[in-house]
C-alpha cells in the first residue's frame, strides 16, 4: 500500500514537472479566404500573410499553446462562404479570420453573431457589412461612406468647381456617391456627368467623350473590376486627363494596380487607402512583404497582418477562449498597425474608434522603401473620422438626401 502510495505522488510531482505549455489549450482560426473565383490572386495572398504571422507567432500567447490553423475556399460566394463559416465552427474554431467581396464579409459578420464566433475582417468593405447589433466581428479600416466624404474635403481645399462620376452599379459605388454629395452641399460645387455601367464594363469610349466636351475638374470612378484600370488607359490613349482623377485602383495597393496599369499610366491616378506611405512602420512592412509574399503590397495586405496581432492581444486579454470574453476583449485591444494607424480599440458594433483615410497620387520617383519601383504614393488629403454601423448610415443618408 505504501508502494503504490508513493508511485501516486511521484507521479503527480512529474506532473507538475511537465511544462505548462504542454497543458495551454491551443488556439485555432478559421481562414476563410477566396482561392477560387474572382478573388483567387488576393486569397493567395492572405493565406501566405496568416501562415507567416501565425508561424511566426509575434511572441506567442502568453497562457496558451500553439495557433492552429485550416484555410476554407469561399469562392467569393457567400453561400459558400456561409457554409465552410458552419463547417468551421463544428469543427471547434476559436476564431473566423478573412474576407474579401463585401457580401462574402457581410456574410462573416451575420454568421459571427448567429454562431457567437469572433471573427476578423481584414479590409475595407461596404457599409452595409457592420450591422448596428454586431458584437462578436470587428474590422480595422473605414468603410465606403467615408471615402465620399474625403473626397469632398479634397475637392474644397483644391477648388473644384465641376466633377463627373464613372460607377459601376455596385453598392460600394452607391454609397461613395452618396455620401460625397451630402458633403458638397453648399459649397457651389456641381456634378456636371454622371454614368452608371454594368460591373462589367470595359469600353468607356462613350464617356470619354462626353468629359472631353464638358472638361470637369475632377472624374471619380469608383469600384468596378478590370474597368477600374481600363478606363485609365483609355483616357490617357485618348489624350484626355482631367486636373483630379480618383478611382478606387483596389484601394492603391501596389501590387495589382502596377501590373495592370504600369508608371507610364499610373502617375496622376488618386486613389483612397488607409496605409500611411509616410509611416516608417508601414515602409518597414512594405520593404519586406515581396520578400516574405512574393508580391508587392496590395491593399489588404497590413489588415491580414494587424487582424492576427489583435486576436493575439484579445486572447491574452480575456484570459479565456470563452466566446463572449474574447469578443469584448477584441472591442477593447489597440495595436499600432503596420499601416501606419491603429487598428483599435473598436466601437461596440465592430469598426475602429478612430480612424483616418487617405487620397494618395501616385506620383513620379521610387518609395523609400524600394529603389527598383518607378512610383511612389504621396499623401494629398486625409480624413479622421469614426464609422456608423450599416442602420445609423442609412438613417443618415436618408434623412441628409431629402
Amino acid at each position: 500500500m505504501k508502494k503504490k502510495a508513493l508511485l501516486f505522488v511521484v507521479a503527480v510531482l512529474a506532473l507538475c514537472l511537465v511544462p505548462s505549455a504542454m497543458w495551454a489549450k491551443d488556439v485555432t482560426v478559421a481562414l476563410i479566404v477566396p482561392l477560387t473565383g474572382g478573388g483567387a490572386f488576393y486569397g493567395k495572398i492572405m493565406k501566405d500573410i496568416a501562415a507567416g504571422v501565425i508561424a511566426n507567432k509575434q511572441g506567442g500567447i502568453k497562457g496558451f499553446g500553439e495557433i492552429k490553423y485550416k484555410v476554407y475556399d469561399e469562392g467569393t460566394d457567400p453561400a459558400v462562404t456561409a457554409s465552410n463559416i458552419e463547417k468551421a465552427h463544428s469543427q471547434g474554431a476559436n476564431f473566423v479570420w478573412g474576407g474579401f467581396a463585401s457580401p462574402c464579409e457581410a456574410m462573416m459578420v451575420r454568421k459571427a453573431n448567429e454562431l457567437k464566433i469572433p471573427t476578423l475582417l481584414t479590409n475595407e468593405s461596404t457599409y452595409k457589412t457592420m450591422t448596428c447589433d454586431n458584437k462578436y466581428a470587428i474590422m480595422p479600416v473605414l468603410g465606403t461612406m467615408e471615402i465620399g466624404q474625403v473626397c469632398a474635403k479634397y475637392f474644397k481645399q483644391k477648388g473644384v468647381k465641376t466633377y463627373a462620376f464613372i460607377g459601376a452599379d455596385y453598392i460600394y459605388s452607391r454609397s461613395w456617391e452618396k455620401s460625397l454629395e451630402i458633403g458638397l452641399r453648399g459649397s457651389g460645387i456641381k456634378q456636371v456627368y454622371a454614368n452608371w455601367h454594368d460591373f462589367k464594363k470595359v469600353d468607356f469610349s462613350a464617356d470619354i467623350m462626353k468629359l472631353k466636351e464638358l472638361k470637369p475638374d475632377a472624374v471619380i470612378r469608383s469600384f468596378g473590376g478590370d474597368g477600374e484600370y481600363i478606363i485609365v488607359k483609355q483616357m490617357k490613349d485618348a489624350k484626355y486627363w482631367p486636373s483630379i482623377f480618383i478611382a478606387n485602383c483596389t484601394m492603391s495597393g501596389y501590387q495589382v494596380t502596377m501590373s495592370e496599369l504600369g508608371p507610364e499610366y499610373i502617375v496622376g491616378v488618386t486613389a483612397e487607402t488607409c496605409q500611411d506611405p509616410d509611416n516608417p512602420r508601414w515602409q518597414a512592412f512594405a520593404k519586406n512583404h515581396q520578400k516574405n509574399y512574393g508580391c508587392l503590397p496590395t491593399w489588404l495586405s497590413q489588415g491580414c497582418h494587424d487582424t492576427l496581432w489583435v486576436m493575439k492581444l484579445a486572447v491574452e486579454k480575456a484570459g479565456s477562449l470563452d466566446p463572449e470574453k474574447v469578443a469584448k476583449a477584441l472591442h477593447e485591444v489597440s495595436y499600432e498597425g503596420v499601416g501606419g494607424f491603429p487598428c483599435g480599440p473598436f466601437t461596440d458594433d465592430g469598426y475602429v474608434r478612430n480612424g483616418i483615410i487617405r487620397l494618395v497620387e501616385f506620383v513620379n520617383g521610387p518609395p523609400p522603401w524600394d529603389p527598383n519601383l518607378k512610383v511612389h504614393r504621396k499623401t494629398v488629403c486625409e480624413l479622421e473620422a469614426t464609422p456608423l454601423c450599416s442602420e445609423k448610415v442609412d438613417e443618415f443618408l436618408e434623412k441628409e438626401g431629402k
